[in-house]
């Protein structure tokens, strides 16, 4: 097991060394001039010269890559053009917001499509099932930030009910976790149902039926149990793609986490601020599919991980 996940953080330097790599990269090629960005368009030619020294952009660029990586090493990514100061502490105070909504999403999705899934299974084919897997399929194919619109002009401009952005009281969150939770809620939905309906089928389920099990006692301890290894499977690598995926929501609902702080530096082109961030989301993506995996030591005894796996 502790050689296994040596191994898996070592697979894990290099995963996030190529995310970082990439957008460095692909910063330099968009179109914009950082330190004209930070200026503003009244600026003079020198000026924005004597600013580019500044900032260390009028270096060749395999300079400015060679010095980015052997800072990075110690999170070092520079400090912020816009807001100054470290920009990984930017993203850090921003981290905290997004890892909310996030998990939010995550329990909305989970305390609501579980037990939708349990019902579709309970009568397959019947009426119930196909109205919650019809629904399932559009709730995953809405886009998010066409949702989150909707979820605006009804709650919070029509209704009134609920704050269409911020993140000062509860209410803020709850639009954010829907149209964040959505497309999720229909995938462990489906993702139940179907794997419910394969583990009843088993000969071990049939088996502790004839033994005289309760009904109940078959269902949760034998069939629910070994259903929820996809789910574990999904519910980590789905929690590692709302935090990175929370852009959007995080922009439609002004929510101050990391996706609206990495959109805004993008628009500003500033660089150190996009690369932190790129690099904590990376690592915090493989750091759960990591988890993922040693979960299932814990769920199934007949999965072992090993230095060889």
């Amino acid at each position: 097991m502790i050689a296994y996940i040596l191994r898996r953080l070592g697979y894990a330097v290099f995963v996030v060394w190529g995310a970082v790599t990439i957008i460095f990269v692909v910063m330099r090629f968009v179109p914009g001039d950082p330190a004209l960005a930070m200026l503003g368009p009244t600026a003079t030619a020198e000026q924005v010269a004597a600013t580019r020294v500044r900032l260390g952009l009028d270096r060749p660029v395999l300079l400015q890559y060679s010095s980015f990586i052997g800072r990075s090493l110690t999170l070092d990514f520079g400090d912020s053009y816009r807001l100054g100061g470290p920009a990984i502490g930017h993203v850090f105070d921003r981290m905290p917001a997004t890892l909310l909504l996030a998990l939010s999403s995550t329990a909305f999705a989970l305390l609501v499509g579980f037990p939708l899934g349990v019902a579709a299974a309970g009568k397959p084919g019947g009426a119930l099932d196909g109205l919650i897997s019809r629904a399932s399929l559009v709730g995953q194919a809405l886009p998010t930030f066409w949702t989150g619109i909707m979820l605006i002009l009804l709650f919070a401009r029509t209704l009134r009910l609920l704050p269409s952005a911020g993140a000062s009281t509860w209410q803020h969150l709850v639009l954010p976790t829907v149209a964040l939770g959505l497309p999720f809620l229909s995938i462990v939905v489906r993702l139940v149902s179907s794997g419910l309906l394969d583990v009843l089928s088993e000969n071990y389920v049939r088996v502790a039926r004839s033994k005289g099990l309760k009904e109940s006692r078959v269902f949760y301890v034998h069939a629910v149990r070994n259903m929820l290894l996809p789910v574990v499977t999904v519910v980590g690598l789905q929690l590692g793609t709302l935090i990175g995926g929370a852009v959007i929501v995080e922009t439609v609902f002004a929510w101050p986490g990391v996706g609206r702080l990495l959109i805004d530096s993008i628009q500003n082109r500033d660089y150190p601020v996009v690369q932190g961030a790129t690099a904590v989301l990376a690592a915090v993506f493989v750091i759960l599919n990591l988890l993922v995996d040693v979960v299932y030591t814990w769920l199934d005894p007949r999965v072992r991980l090993t230095g060889g796996a």
